[in-house]
């Protein structure tokens, strides 16, 4: 096999001894682990499953060591979101207190617009006077203290049976509400008269502080935050508590963070002040009282001006959340009324419309719409002594539009178009003559169109097309001769023949109904020639 019998001893030693085959593999392990991984995701799909029970089994056997590990990062989330939760409170105080009216309150509305403060978080200072007097940090396990701090007027005469107390009313309160709470739930709050106890949790100690008066849920965020960062550098001193104060000296700067308080200021009552105040309610009610009619009789004098405007029909006017709305009918034509608004120096932010569109048949109306209708200068449109006359001149197709429009149009009473005159655009005798001299010749014994005779035939039709638009009263004939008693070739079939070619094409590619006839004479002289022919048997003006 090529190798020698100290090599071949060696790998019979590591198959017999699992030892140190696994010390050999243990050194290349880690480069295999890592070319694996580089090549592609194979060994991650196999290792995934695995870390995720043995994740699960973790979690369900030891809770607490995952809660530890992400304490760190969970808490400033937790700490955000009860920011907000503050935050969205204050909102709601602010909201209730808005329909709330005192002397203090308006002063405080007065300082919150100045200083730039929420005015609930005012209203909430103002009532907030409290002092933390003691800080302890307690071991979770043990229930020593840590470290502690005080206030320099405060005393506390046992620690211990303080922290016991502590750890005796928590297994209380999980003994018996247990099915009411979930796991990893903790008491956090015990008041005492004038006392308050308040108990942050952490990873491995908790922060209890005893506060003197009423201290907001504001302030919670802060302690947590102090709570944290104790953890956060000293995490592994805590977990490992000794059991001696003087090893925990660095915590009591973090801990004195924590010694706040507020009081009361008082304040000398002065009259000058209740006078000086009552004057400005007096100007700011006698303000705001002028501007309010000011503001009422603009929108009345809109409404008035709306309501004398064509088109417009006003049907209700009402004021909701800060807007002034109109509701009514608007023909269709019109537009924006923003120079209204502004002819009565109102912002049209502040107007809302609700119009239902409509079509006027006020005089305006109907002669705006005419001209839009019909933009030709020589017609015209006006209302006189309670009727609408149509003047001017026009064609055929125009004139029969112009009734149509009437027809259509109902709700336009007395209509008088016995000024409206048609002029003739056409010269039918030179149309006439155009088309009489478009004669088709024929070979002899030929029946069939050629190219030449279709286009002649086009010009023919289109022509007569022209002139039915202004002379309904005319026709086409195409005449064509052909004799049999003088050719017993047979002039007279022939001649027919032609005369059906041309009714195909003709009946192919336009519509002209009873307007074109065919008719066969029996002149000899004009053969092989098919001859159209206008008559005109109904002229009009």
């Amino acid at each position: 096999m090529g190798l020698e019998t100290g090599e071949l001893l060696s790998l019979r030693s590591w198959l017999r001894e699992p030892e140190k085959f696994s010390a050999a593999i243990a050194g290349v392990l880690p480069s295999a682990i890592r070319q694996r991984m580089e090549q592609d995701k194979e060994l991650e799909k196999t290792l995934l499953p695995l870390i995720e029970q043995i994740i699960l089994a973790s979690v369900r056997k030891r809770p607490e060591v995952m809660a530890d590990a992400l304490y760190p990062v969970m808490a400033p989330a937790i700490r955000k979101s009860i920011s907000m939760a503050i935050r969205s409170m204050l909102e709601r105080i602010n909201n209730t207190l808005e329909n709330t009216f005192s002397v203090e309150l308006l002063r405080l509305r007065l300082k919150a617009l100045f200083t730039g403060k929420s005015y609930a978080e005012l209203v909430l200072a103002r009532s907030h006077f409290f002092s933390v007097k003691h800080v302890f940090l307690i071991h979770k396990e043990t229930g020593l203290v840590i470290q502690q701090a005080h206030d320099a007027q405060a005393t506390f005469e046992d620690v211990d049976m303080m922290t016991a107390m502590l750890t005796a009313i928590q297994d209380f309160v999980k003994d018996v509400f247990s099915g009411d709470i979930q796991q990893g739930d903790a008491l956090d709050t015990i008041k005492i008269q004038d006392l308050n106890v308040w108990i942050e949790e952490g990873a491995s100690a908790l922060l209890v502080l005893v506060v003197e008066g009423y201290i907001p849920e504001s302030y919670r965020p802060e302690f947590e935050r102090i709570l944290e960062e104790i953890h956060l550098h000293f995490g592994e001193k805590l977990r490992h508590f000794s059991g001696n104060e003087d090893d925990y000296q660095m915590l009591v700067p973090y801990l004195e963070q924590c010694l706040l308080k507020e009081k009361k200021k008082k304040k000398k009552k002065s009259p000058w002040k209740l006078i000086v105040l009552a004057v400005i309610l007096a100007v700011l009610a006698g303000s705001f009282l002028f501007f309010r009619i000011r503001e009422n009789r603009r929108y009345e004098r809109l409404v008035e001006q709306l309501k004398e405007s064509p088109g417009v029909v006003i049907t209700d006017t009402w004021e909701s959340g800060g807007h002034f709305h109109i509701a009514g009918l608007k023909d269709v034509s019109l537009h924006s009324f923003g120079k209204y608004a502004t002819a009565q120096h109102i912002d049209s932010s502040l107007l809302v419309f609700h119009w239902k569109p409509y079509v006027s048949v006020e005089p305006p109306f109907v002669l705006k719409r005419f001209r839009k209708q019909f933009p030709v200068k020589d017609i015209r449109l006006s209302f006189r002594q309670g009727s609408y006359i149509v003047s001017g001149a026009v064609n055929r197709q125009q004139y029969d539009a112009i009734k149509d429009y009437f027809e259509m149009h109902p709700e336009i009473e007395k209509v008088d178009v016995s000024q409206l005159k048609i002029k003739q655009n056409i010269d039918f005798d030179k149309a006439k003559r155009k088309i009489e001299s478009l004669t088709l010749r024929y070979k002899i014994n030929v029946t069939d169109l050629n190219e030449e005779q279709k286009d002649r035939l086009n010009i023919i039709c289109n022509t007569f097309v022209y002139m039915l638009k202004w002379q309904k009263e005319v026709k086409l004939i195409f005449v064509t001769y052909g004799n049999e008693k003088q050719n017993v070739g047979g002039n007279s079939v022939i001649a027919r023949r032609r005369l059906a070619e041309i009714a195909k094409y003709v009946a192919e590619n336009y519509n002209f109904g009873d307007a074109v006839q065919y008719e066969l004479s029996e002149e000899v002289e004009k053969n092989r020639t098919v001859f159209p022919i206008v008559q005109i048997t109904k002229k009009e003006n």
